[in-house]
């Protein structure tokens, strides 16, 4: 079960992060499955709060890396 969630939350971020972009996109699967695989929402959300805007930072900014955008521009 928790491998077929994982394989569908991959799939929905492919499918989303271009309309989406990455930030939205990566907090929104992030949470979730960490949800999913046990951790109580309050701590899904944060743990998606803290390292998705890390990782964008890394990336996007330090290493320059073109992350899609998406809708709303961030």
């Amino acid at each position: 079960r928790h491998f077929a969630e994982g394989v569908g939350t991959i799939v929905a971020f492919i499918l989303f992060l271009h309309p989406l972009g990455f930030l939205l996109t990566a907090g929104l699967c992030l949470g979730l499955l960490s949800w999913r695989l046990g951790l109580r929402p309050w701590r899904a959300v944060a743990l998606a709060a803290l390292v998705v805007p890390t990782t964008w930072l890394l990336f996007g900014v330090l290493l320059r890396v073109d992350l899609p955008r998406g809708l709303l521009g961030w």
